[in-house]
């Protein structure tokens, strides 16, 4: 049996509209599954997303119930996370392309928020759908205050001829950066730089052979090559490697993978435990000091 599912949302910034055409309305062809109408309220910067879904027998026996379970099966959760993908994913494809085909620089990166999901078995009575969270996101960052001490450290710092990583604009960047995709680039990048700053401090003769040919994949610049020149591998090289998988997925693929906020400000996480590890080995007086970033191992 189909049951109806409608998804409410709120653009993120503005889209640029005629007066005369407030409202659009636009008719996702089905894939397989389902149509998505969308239709979206330009003045109010909302967004209701309908669809009618198959849903199995246990699951429909509990969308009946008057007082549903609050934990479902997991086989039943998973089959509503799939119409929840769903639904949200064709309202993703449609404000992606208008933001860039239609050069909406006001339409922020994030694109939309989510309001609720609801379901209706008549198309009348609706009620939340099953199952779906309001995430909230973890994401603490020190800062080390300017005083007369940090000051003296800074003037040792700049003393001792090792230059401030460029890596580290990246690393703020990406701590900074809302947007889940461009959070997860931004961090794979300073990665990427970090571990060729650091292996050209250590020995200086592979600069050329980083810097001026396709250098070897990152995991193998945190693992092996990293190891060959200091004794040490990136006590995160498994999250690094699986890490630029993902960035390659965001770049080249976007619509296979989705990614949260807190997923991109764990990674982030991760890549400041790489980038401090080769801090430590680069120049261990300062980063004992908390020095350029959190000191994480």
């Amino acid at each position: 049996m189909n049951i109806d599912v409608r998804g409410n949302y709120t653009i993120a910034g503005k889209i640029t509209y005629r007066s005369e055409s407030p409202v659009v309305q636009i008719t996702l062809p089905t894939d397989g599954t389902t149509e998505v109408l969308l239709v979206i309220d330009l003045p109010q910067r909302s967004v209701e997303a309908t669809g009618k879904y198959a849903v199995g027998e246990k699951f429909l026996y509990l969308l009946r119930q008057e007082d549903p379970p609050k934990e479902f099966p997991q086989p039943i959760v998973e089959e509503a996370s799939r119409i929840r993908r769903h639904i949200t994913s064709a309202l993703r494809r449609v404000l992606y392309a208008v933001k860039y085909c239609l050069k909406q620089v006001d339409l922020d990166e994030n694109l939309f928020a989510i309001k609720s999901i609801e379901y209706s078995l008549d198309n009348t009575n609706w009620k939340f759908f099953p199952g779906l969270k309001v995430a909230t996101t973890f994401s603490a960052y020190s800062m080390t205050a300017l005083d007369f001490e940090t000051a003296g450290l800074i003037l040792g710092h700049l003393n001792s001829g090792v230059k401030t990583f460029f890596a580290l604009s990246f690393l703020h960047r990406a701590k900074k950066e809302l947007h889940p995709k461009h959070k997860w680039i931004d961090a794979t990048i300073a990665a990427e730089l970090a571990v060729k700053e650091a292996l050209v401090l250590i020995k200086p003769e592979v600069e050329a052979l980083l810097l001026e040919v396709p250098s070897p994949p990152l995991q193998k610049l945190y693992g092996s090559i990293l190891e060959s020149y200091s004794g040490q591998r990136s006590p995160v090289l498994k999250q690094i490697a699986e890490g630029v998988k993902i960035r390659n997925l965001l770049v080249h693929r976007p619509e296979e993978i989705d990614i949260s906020l807190q997923q991109a400000v764990d990674y982030v996480a991760y890549v400041e435990v790489a980038i401090g590890h080769l801090l430590s080995i680069v120049n261990p007086q300062y980063y004992q000091r908390y020095w350029c970033v959190d000191h994480y191992v």
